[in-house]
């Protein structure tokens, strides 16, 4: 009956804001946006900006500068020919997008709110409370699944579903949004506190290609709920499915995919604007691929005609291991440099550096070296200037413990200094050794 209960309460709650909502102001989330008006302008649209190949961040190497991404001789020749439709330049024909008959829809309210003009009075504030009832949602039904872990099949109010993929546990779909584990059940991280960093970095990943704002890529809503000492990750579940992936690789890099253009374009656009270094990627003795994007991303045509972008947990290059790092299982899965410190890098550095995927790359060495460079900066620059600054300004306000500065608010301003600067908490105890005694009490 509680179980009853919360379900009433969530969808009770969301469709009284709904129609509120509507009450105010009546629009049609299934109402063909301008945009989609024709086959042609998104796309073109997206072509023009993925064609725009100068760099935010750093300096363009060589390699980046070479448009014609051509694969080596080696590779092309054993790369099966692509289909028909992905080797033009005719753009996919995409149709109005009808109005959803479920509720819960999440993927197309998102992305006919982010389609509507910036001058739109009411745009963020739409987008913001379709956030706030996606989290909610997603929290309320986290709870349930996470109580009833230890029940037996058949026993559970929200059935697991059978769904890929190896790195999670049980999965679930409940009210259109997909749930899975952050759990390590076959030993691919070391721990299941590693699969928990893996989640996160899977939500940064995501917020790294939405600050590309790349027109024409669009992503899912995603929530990580932490409850009882699990965690969750929660995803609107898009109009894809496993022949719609057309860039990536959906089993371990035995297979990557680059099939169709304007797709590629996007990508490598993004990539260039979080300083991702272009770079050959496939098992040993397979053919090789150029991506802008770990090798294990996946992106693909929905059924609607847009491009979507999916699993973005190695997006970010992994720190350099050392002699002690290196003894831990799957340590360059968790352990990545943050982005912060990945744009400001002086040359774009490798998602899939240190890794068996990028053996192969005739440049491997040069984009290893470049990641193990950025690690140094981090280690003998960045968090030693971070240092300097908080002992040179201990003094002032933001770091003194009062009531009306407490201990909590002195710990937020401190993960947010470190995170801008790109320093990884786990570097923290690194940033106290040198602060000064007397400052001590700022990093305790």
């Amino acid at each position: 009956e509680a179980i009853d209960s919360a379900y009433e309460q969530v969808d009770e709650s969301i469709e009284k804001e709904e129609e509120d909502e509507k009450s105010e102001k009546q629009y049609t989330y299934g109402e063909p946006p301008e945009v989609l008006g024709t086959a042609y302008s998104m796309y073109d649209a997206a072509e023009d900006e993925a064609e725009d190949t100068s760099f935010t961040y750093g300096s363009a190497p060589e390699d980046i500068n070479d448009d014609s991404d051509e694969e080596p001789e080696k590779a092309r020749s054993e790369q099966k020919p692509a289909k028909s439709h992905t080797t033009h330049e005719e753009p996919v024909v995409v149709s109005p997008p009808p109005a959803p008959t479920d509720d819960r829809n999440w993927n197309e309210k998102l992305q006919y709110l982010l389609q509507l003009p910036d001058t739109s009075a009411d745009k963020y504030f739409k987008l913001s409370k379709l956030a706030h009832d996606f989290v909610y949602a997603a929290e309320t039904y986290s709870k349930i699944i996470i109580t009833e872990i230890g029940l037996p099949p058949g026993r559970k109010t929200i059935e697991p579903v059978a769904a890929g993929g190896q790195a999670g546990g049980e999965k679930y779909i409940v009210q259109g949004i997909f749930f899975k584990f952050a759990l390590d059940i076959f030993d691919i991280y070391g721990g299941d506190e590693y699969a928990m960093k893996a989640a996160s970095h899977d939500l940064k990943g995501l917020i790294g290609y939405s600050g590309c704002n790349i027109k024409g890529l669009h992503l899912p809503l995603m929530a990580l709920i932490d409850y009882m000492g699990f965690r969750l990750i929660a995803i609107s579940i898009l109009p894809v499915k496993g022949d719609s992936l057309k860039y990536g690789s959906c089993d371990g890099g035995a297979t990557v995919r680059k099939d169709n253009a304007k797709l590629n374009k996007l990508m490598k656009a993004a990539g260039q604007k979080m300083n991702i270094q272009g770079h050959r990627v496939g098992l040993p003795g397979r053919a090789l691929t150029k991506l802008y994007a770990p090798v294990d991303i996946e992106g693909h045509i929905g059924s609607d005609g847009r491009f979507y972008v999916l699993d973005f947990a190695r997006v970010f290059p992994p720190e350099r291991p050392t002699a002690e790092s290196a003894k831990k299982k799957g340590v360059i899965l968790y352990n990545l440099l943050r982005p912060e410190l990945v744009r400001t890098n002086t040359v774009p550095l490798s998602s899939d550096a240190f890794t068996l995927w990028s053996r192969e790359d005739p440049k491997k060495v040069q984009f290893n070296s470049a990641v193990a460079a950025a690690t140094t900066r981090l280690h003998k620059e960045v968090i030693p200037a971070v240092a300097r600054d908080i002992n040179s300004h201990a003094a002032d306000a933001v770091y003194k413990k009062s009531p009306e500065n407490d201990v909590i608010a002195t710990t937020e301003t401190i993960i947010v200094k470190l995170h801008a600067a790109g320093i990884n908490l786990r570097h923290m105890g690194k940033v106290r050794r040198l602060i000064r005694d007397e400052n001590e009490h700022i990093l305790s």
